[in-house]
């Protein structure tokens, strides 16, 4: 995710070099991260399903 203070532009400067990911990376992060996300939450809630059983 970008943080609102970090413009999405690339920059080099005298102190540091500040090269953004390519859009397609961070869609491929975001899937990746909804999946492992989604699985966990079907996990928790397949738990308590069967403990309301």
């Amino acid at each position: 995710m970008t943080h609102r203070n970090s413009p999405n532009i690339s920059e080099f400067s005298n102190f540091d070099i500040n090269i953004k990911d390519h859009p397609s990376f961070i869609i491929n992060e975001m899937i990746k991260d909804y999946l492992f996300v989604s699985k966990e939450l079907k996990e928790i809630l397949d738990k308590v399903q069967l403990d309301l059983k």
